[in-house]
C-alpha cells in the first residue's frame, strides 16, 4: 500500500484581547493525519459548548477504527467509489457533530442558537481531504505562494459570487460575519468536502477569522515560509493577530508535509507499473 506523506504539524490558540471566553476549540494529530479547528458562536459561553462537543464528535468519528479503514482503502484501491466512500465517513463525522450540538441547544434554552464553524483535514498516502462549513479558513504555502482553499460560507462571500456590488470596505462589511453555513444551524448540515494532492515542502494552514481578521494572505505565505518550524509559525500568527488588535479568539494550526507520500491510484494502474 502507498505510504502515507511524511507531516508535521502544531497549533496555538488565545482568546485574544476582548473576549472574557476562547469559544475557539482544535484537535491536532499528526500520527494520523488528523487536524480541526472549530470557532464557536452563542451566548452564555455557549459557542465554546458547541467548538469544543463538534471537536470531540469529529475527533471520535475521524479516528475510530471504522474510518481508517476506509481511509485505506482509498489508499490501495484509488478507485471513484473508495473515494466517495471515505468522503462519505468524513462526512458522516461531521454531520454527527452537527446533530449532537443540535440536540445539546434544544436540551437546555442557554444554548438555544449555538454553533459552530468547522475546518478540518485528513491525510491519506499524499492527499489531504478537507472538510469545511463557516468561515473559518485553510491556506496552502507552496514555494513561499499562499493559496485560499476554501470559499467563507457568509452573505458577502455569496453576494460577491452572485455578482452584486459590494462595497468591501464600508457598508458592505457587515455582511462578512453573517455566516450562511455552520455547525448547529439550520435543520441540514451541509459541508463541503475536496482533496488537495501534497508536495515535498507544502505548508498548510488551518484557522479562525481572528487570524484572517489581521492578516491577509500574501503575510500568511510569508510567515509559514520564513518561520522554522509549525510550532513558530502557529505562535508568530497569533501573536501578530494580537498585536493588531487581537479583537476575536485566534487560533492557528500549521501543518508541513517533510515528504509527499502517493496520492490514491486505480489498482490497475499501480499493476501495470510494477
Amino acid at each position: 500500500m502507498p505510504g502515507r506523506a511524511s507531516i508535521v504539524g502544531a497549533a496555538e490558540t488565545s482568546v485574544g484581547k476582548v473576549r472574557d471566553h476562547n469559544e475557539d476549540a482544535h484537535f491536532i494529530d499528526p500520527e494520523l493525519g488528523i487536524f480541526v479547528v472549530c470557532d464557536g458562536m452563542g451566548g452564555h459561553a455557549a459557542g465554546e459548548v458547541a467548538s469544543a462537543l463538534a471537536v470531540q464528535t469529529i475527533r471520535s468519528i475521524w479516528t475510530n477504527d471504522a474510518t481508517q479503514a476506509v481511509a485505506d482503502r482509498w489508499l490501495a484501491k484509488g478507485t471513484p467509489e473508495a473515494k466517495k466512500q471515505l468522503l462519505t465517513s468524513i462526512q458522516q463525522g461531521v454531520v454527527a457533530a452537527h446533530d449532537a450540538i443540535v440536540a445539546e441547544a434544544a436540551a437546555d434554552r442557554n444554548k438555544t442558537g449555538m454553533g459552530t464553524t468547522l475546518v478540518g483535514a485528513m491525510v491519506v498516502g499524499g492527499d489531504i481531504v478537507f472538510a469545511h462549513a463557516g468561515d473559518s479558513r485553510a491556506y496552502l504555502v507552496r514555494e513561499g505562494i499562499a493559496m485560499q482553499l476554501t470559499e467563507d460560507h457568509t452573505l458577502l462571500a455569496r453576494l460577491l459570487a452572485a455578482g452584486v456590488d459590494v462595497d468591501v470596505d464600508g457598508e458592505g462589511m457587515r455582511f462578512k460575519s453573517m455566516l450562511t453555513n455552520a455547525l448547529g444551524i439550520g435543520e441540514e448540515c451541509k459541508v463541503t468536502t475536496f482533496v488537495v494532492p501534497v508536495a515535498d515542502g507544502d505548508r498548510f494552514l488551518l484557522c479562525s477569522d481572528g487570524i484572517t481578521e489581521y492578516i491577509k494572505e500574501a503575510e500568511i505565505g510569508e510567515i509559514l515560509t520564513t518561520q522554522p518550524s509549525p510550532a513558530r509559525a502557529a505562535q508568530r500568527l497569533v501573536d501578530v493577530a494580537l498585536d493588531r488588535g487581537g479583537g476575536d479568539n485566534a487560533t492557528a494550526l500549521v501543518v508541513r508535509v517533510l515528504e509527499a507520500g502517493e496520492t490514491a491510484r486505480p489498482a490497475e494502474q499501480l499493476k501495470r507499473e510494477q
